[in-house]
This record gives structure tokens, sequence and C-alpha cells, in this order.
């Protein structure tokens, strides 16, 4: 059965349509590829207001790059392989990343560093089936995603206690760019996942936290990088002077969003030092309690959202 071989580097022509996302893009260019992990080299058109700067996917999803010829470079490199009766298309990437070169280096270091990426791929090909957007999408799959998301977190501090040579960021960076294309998190969601894990440390599955969105998770995770910070935030959510709040409210008052704020910056300014008085577990006085519930009722009636904010039972 003959096959042929090709480098995994494919000059195509950008179809003329309307990208529903960044996603769908990244799935378009994945299968110009055969599989591989799609990197995007183009250039911007001379009619493009930033003619001649380095094309991105956000060009292509908004036609900037429409019938344009564009090179899609697998990353990491690969070939393609087809077959000569069926046509069918697979992408087979380099053996190893490690920069040990045959002839140079110890015949058993270099079969080790094949094994080891062997196992990274293997890892990442299983992490991204099991933890990626459209398994989230999926009702009734995974009714707690932020649980998901904490064991994702669990799952790759353990691969990487178990390989000590494979450091942590490239674990995450190998799970973004083969999760492009096949609807993956960025490097940000995974890496957050990870501090997740590392904040809690081993936990039931039934923890009040994961009660609470990932989006509530990742401002706590901003807010403090101590656990013992995180946990007080923690404690004034689950029981504290900020239960009861919408994700917004908690970005605000920990100062990690100023976007859409509905009040003067004065306002939020006080919200804040009220903020940081949680994060350091000082205890809210009378007035500060009034002062937060004055906030946060301005705020939600700004929204039409008013409804009592006093966080008292």
């Amino acid at each position: 059965m003959a096959k042929k071989f090709e480098s995994a580097r494919v000059r195509v022509r950008v179809p003329k349509k309307s990208w529903k996302s960044k996603d769908e893009v990244e799935a378009w260019a994945r299968e110009q590829l055969a599989g591989g992990p799609p990197k995007l080299q183009a250039v911007l058109p001379n009619d493009h207001p930033e003619s001649g700067k380095p094309g991105k996917w956000k060009h292509i999803k908004d036609g900037s790059l429409a019938n344009k010829y564009v090179l899609l470079v697998s990353d990491p490199p690969g070939l393609i392989v087809t077959d000569s009766e069926t046509r069918e298309r697979i992408f087979v990437a380099s053996a190893s990343r490690s920069g040990l070169v045959l002839g140079k280096t110890r015949a058993e270091e270099f079969i080790a560093s094949i094994d080891m990426e062997r196992e990274l791929r293997t890892f990442v090909a299983e992490e991204n089936g099991l933890f990626n957007k459209s398994r989230q999408r999926e009702k009734g799959i995974h009714p707690n995603w932020t649980l998901e998301w904490y064991h994702h977190g669990r799952r790759v501090k353990e691969f990487v206690q178990n390989h000590q040579e494979i450091s942590t960021e490239r674990v995450w960076q190998e799970l973004a760019k083969w999760g492009k294309g096949r609807d993956g998190y960025s490097r940000q969601t995974h890496q957050d996942s990870t501090y997740f894990y590392e904040w809690l440390g081993t936990v039931d599955d039934d923890h009040l936290v994961f009660s609470l969105s990932t989006t509530r998770i990742q401002h706590i995770l901003w807010a403090d990088r101590t656990k013992n910070g995180r946990d007080l935030l923690l404690e004034a959510i689950l029981s504290g002077p900020l239960r009861d709040i919408s994700d917004d409210e908690f970005a605000w008052i920990v100062d990690k969003r100023t976007k859409n704020w509905p009040l003067d910056e004065d306002m939020r300014k006080k919200l804040v030092v009220l903020g940081e008085k949680v994060k350091k577990g000082i205890t809210l006085s009378e007035a500060d309690t009034s002062l937060l519930s004055q906030i946060l009722c301005l705020v939600r009636q700004s929204s039409g959202m008013a409804e009592d904010v006093s966080g008292e039972d």
C-alpha cells in the first residue's frame, strides 16, 4: 500500500464565508493539516489598515484574509501521510522535541527522550478529550464543570510529579497547542485549573467550593496569591459578607475588573477598600457592612436588579 509523505506545511486559499468563531477557523486550519495543530503564517493585504503586519486567526474570522493565500504550518513540525488508495490523510508529529540529536547523544538518552515525548503527547491527547469546550456544553454529562476543572488540574499536577523532566509550563503549552481546532481551552484555563488544585489540595467532591463558577474561582486565584488569602475570600463567599453576590460584583470588590462598573470611581474605590479588608481577614464593622450593602444596592438598581443585598438571613 503506497503512501505519500509531505511536510505539514500547506499553502491554501482562505475561503470567503461567515465564520462563527475562532474555534471554527482553527478547526478548518487543522483539517488542512490532516489533524496537525495549526500555526498561521500570513501577511495582511494592502487594503487592510494594518497592511504588512502578520495575520492572525481573528483576521480570517473577520474576513480580512478572505480569498488570500496563507501558509498553515503544524506546531509541532510533522508530516502529512496520504494513503494512495483511500486518499486518507493523517498527521504524524516529529518523534521528539527534546533537542537531543541522534549521533551526538547517547542512544539511551535519545530513546528516553522519545519515550518521554510519547508519554506527554498521550497524556495531552487523553486530557484534551476529557476536558474541552464541547464536553462542557454537553448537558447532563458534566453537571458540575467546576469540579471537572479541579480534577483536570489534579491530573496535570500528578503527571508532572510523575515526569519531573517535564515542566508544568510545557504541559500547559502542549495542551493549548494540541487543543487548537478541537474545542480545546487556552493556556490560561489549564494554568488556572492547576493553580486551583494546588490551592485546595485533595478535597472531597462535595466540597462547597464546587458550588461556585469557574469564573469566581479564577477571580479568587487572581485576587490573592497566597493560600491564606484565598481561604479567607472563600470563607467570605460561602458564609461571610460576600455571600449571595454575583461573579461581576465579586470581581469589582477584589479589584479584578473595572469593565461595566455602573457607578462613579469614588464608589468603586470604597468598594475595593472593603474588599481589601475581607482579603486580610479583618472583620467588617457595622458601618462597613452597611456601606457594602448600600453600594451593592446602588449597583443592582443601576442594572435593574434591585433587591436586598445585605447578606443577612
